[in-house]
């Protein structure tokens, strides 16, 4: 079932909690079924660069009935909560979902502002050494934490777009294609594109 979600956009503890199959068989006649999963993965990063598995940190079943300002609440209320305990997030990663990605402008400031945004009262901030001749990188120098989408979402949107005989894709005011791909396995040396 999909919990409703609290003033921070956390959803409700134990909302579904019951000892009575007549209220359990309410609730699948009744109440609205998750179709979606949401899982929070933590990454823990050692000082020592000792590898550390991930793990779960929550699952909770949603309908996707949410906005991108119950996100960036539920964002920052783990960023206290986790602040709370001594654990400082550096960044985190999602799916391209248009809510998401509006969340990760809002937060990051990526041509957007944040009314009333709580990163202000947070310190210290990521302070982002972004090279002087990255012009085109127009991102604020100091961030509470890195937004980004996730990496397999990414490859896989560009796996498709090239493989694809009716879809086009431009970097700046070029033309990207598999043609120039299979140009370069041809004539150049592998060790200079890396690619197979």
């Amino acid at each position: 079932f999909s919990p409703p979600l609290d003033e921070y956009g956390m959803p409700r503890m134990k909302h579904f909690q019951t000892n009575s199959i007549e209220d359990l068989q309410s609730w699948f006649e009744q109440k609205d079924i998750s179709k979606l999963l949401n899982l929070y993965m933590i990454q823990p990063i050692d000082s020592k660069n000792q590898k550390i598995s991930p793990y779960a940190l929550a699952a909770y079943g949603t309908n996707g009935k949410y906005t991108s300002f119950d996100i960036i609440r539920r964002w920052f209320k783990v960023f206290e909560e986790s602040a709370s305990q001594d654990i400082r997030i550096i960044g985190s990663s999602t799916n391209p979902d248009p809510k998401y990605l509006l969340g990760m402008r809002l937060v990051s400031g990526f041509f957007a502002t944040l009314l009333n945004n709580p990163i202000s009262k947070h310190s210290p901030l990521l302070a982002i050494d972004i090279p002087k001749s990255w012009s085109w990188l127009f991102l604020p120098r100091q961030q509470l934490f890195w937004c980004m989408q996730d990496a397999i979402h990414m490859c896989t949107k560009l796996r498709n777009r090239l493989l694809s005989t009716s879809a086009v894709m431009m970097m700046g005011d070029g033309l990207v294609s598999i043609d120039y791909i299979l140009q370069l396995i041809v004539l150049r040396s592998k060790f200079n594109h890396n690619l197979v």
